[in-house]
Parts: C-alpha cells; structure tokens; sequence
C-alpha cells in the first residue's frame, strides 16, 4: 500500500478536460486533516480566469480547513456498508479486505466523478 500524507486537488474546465489546474493541498497529519487552496500558485490564478469557483464544500478566500475534511471527499466513494463495495476496491487494485484508512482509500482511488473535473492525486 502507498503511504503519502499529501494529496493535491485539480480541477478541470468543462469545456476543456485535457487541461487540469492544481488548486488545492489535503495534507494528513495523524489523525488530523487539513485542506487549503494553493492561493500563491500561478495554477490556482489561471484557474480563477477560466472559471474555477472552488470546490463545492470549500468557499475561496477561507481557509485552511479543518473540520469534517475527510467526510466531505468521501461522500464521493461509495461507502464501506454497499453489497458491491468489493466491485469498487476490484476496479481499483484493491483487495476486499482492504483495511487502509479513508485517507488511504482516496489515495488508492481518487475522488473522480464524471460530472465534475474535480480529483485528488498523490503529491510529495
């Protein structure tokens, strides 16, 4: 299993999925957990000009967050009770008794859906 305890956020535009804008940081430390956006970042601006309004959960111009940070991404993954749950951890290389941590989880699969441009991906 990889361990990394940072995950970056990126966006994509609707009508450009190719092109994909690092905007934000979920760090682990511990059991805590804690998401920012990449303000200083010349992704983040260029984001802003081709319509980022930020993460639905995550309001711009706040921040760092750290509260209920982990529910708000995992309401992307099926949860853990679904009959099918092992299908998903399949699709993903995973076995069915994966016991990682959410965090871990995310980092296994990401957070994509397809009607939104929004992942996480491992970062260092």
């Amino acid at each position: 299993m990889i361990q990394v305890n940072t995950l970056f956020l990126i966006w994509m535009p609707p009508s450009e999925r190719s092109r994909r804008y690092l905007v934000g940081r979920l760090t682990r430390s511990g059991d805590s957990y804690e998401f920012s956006y990449l303000t200083d970042s010349q992704d983040y601006v260029d984001a802003i000009k081709n319509g980022f309004t930020g993460y639905p959960a995550f309001g711009l111009n706040k921040g760092p967050f750290t509260n209920n940070v982990m529910d708000t991404f995992m309401k992307r993954l099926p949860p853990r009770s679904r009959r099918d749950f092992g299908k998903f951890l399949a699709n993903h290389h995973l076995s069915e008794n994966f016991d990682g941590s959410d965090f871990d989880l995310i980092v296994h699969t990401g957070i994509s859906l397809p009607s939104d441009g929004f992942d996480l991906l491992v970062g260092n």
